[in-house]
């Protein structure tokens, strides 16, 4: 299970059955760039998210991916 530092994890229920997903929502307020972003960076994102270890993936990484969403690597 992921770290979860930026407090995203969300679950919802279809047909009495439970699931966990990562709500990229709720960081459009400190992210605003979020709103704009093309389907595929946002995908990419919350796998950053879901995958958070605090090591290879830390808050950091994270953190520099949602402030410069179009920065290439």
């Amino acid at each position: 299970m992921s770290v979860n530092s930026f407090k995203t994890l969300d679950k919802f229920s279809l047909n009495g059955k439970g699931y966990n997903f990562y709500n990229l929502s709720l960081l459009e307020d400190e992210f605003p760039k979020l709103k704009t972003l093309p389907k595929s960076k946002k995908i990419l994102i919350e796998n950053l998210l879901r995958l958070e270890d605090g090591e290879d993936v830390n808050v950091n990484l994270i953190r520099n991916v949602l402030e410069n969403p179009e920065k290439k690597t």
